[in-house]
């Protein structure tokens, strides 16, 4: 979508900062921020490090258990069904998180 069209929008200095802090907070531009809201999602803070942290070894411990099953499935050492169920569980909960710490809110 091509934004040709800008509008002029008059805030006091308070109305200013609470902008600039929101954006902040959520990691977006002012711009961006404005955007979102105009088309009806409220957008999140950023989540904290440890978060993000917790979401990236989730993201690896998934990682490593799909390729521990890929070779305990050519070796017939593990039950792959069940484990594949238990991988797929995991990636739900993963997704899960990220989606209720970090996609905006639809107001």
């Amino acid at each position: 979508m091509s934004k040709t069209e800008r509008i002029a929008l008059r805030l006091s200095p308070e109305e200013l900062a609470n902008l600039e802090q929101a954006a902040a907070l959520s990691g977006m531009s002012r711009s961006n921020y404005l955007r979102m809201l105009i088309r009806g999602y409220l957008p999140r803070r950023t989540p904290p490090e440890p978060f993000q942290e917790a979401i990236k070894e989730l993201r690896d411990i998934s990682g490593n258990m799909a390729q521990i099953a890929g070779t305990a499935q050519v070796q017939g050492a593990i039950d792959a069904q069940k484990y594949s169920t238990t991988v797929q569980r995991l990636f739900a909960e993963i997704l899960t998180l990220e989606r209720a710490a970090m996609l905006p809110e639809k107001i």
